[in-house]
């Protein structure tokens, strides 16, 4: 294993390049956890022949993830966020204070359907 460590790092840095980002690593770590990106730099193809690939559909974040795992068998994951989406109960609707309880908020099913036939939720 060690010997097979060691020819792993020993091998060139391959640049891929991912949201306008140039990100390096190892061409043999590459190829162990990606087949289709050992085909890339091994096979007789452009990117091969001009030592680097652009990654058009990868989010920068993602590829450095992958990057991570590759070395550590783990990655860090990514912060959560959350997009607000416009309730289909006030899309149109001018008041933007409405607040729309989640069925999360009700204390079991039931509630939450006579809670809709009150016209409360």
């Amino acid at each position: 294993m060690a010997a097979q460590s060691r020819s792993v790092y020993a091998s060139a840095p391959f640049k891929f390049i991912v949201e306008g980002e140039p990100l390096y690593i190892h061409s043999d770590l590459v190829s162990l956890h990606s087949k289709p990106l050992d085909r890339m730099i091994h096979a007789p193809v452009a990117e091969a022949q001009k030592g680097f690939a652009t990654l058009e559909d990868v989010d920068e974040g993602t590829f450095v993830r992958f990057i991570e795992w590759a070395h550590k068998g783990y990655y860090t994951a990514a912060e959560f966020t959350t997009d607000e989406v416009p309730s289909p109960r006030t899309s149109g609707n001018q008041n933007h204070d409405e607040v729309v309880p989640t069925t999360q908020e009700a204390d079991f099913p039931g509630e939450t359907l006579r809670l809709c036939i009150r016209g409360e939720l």
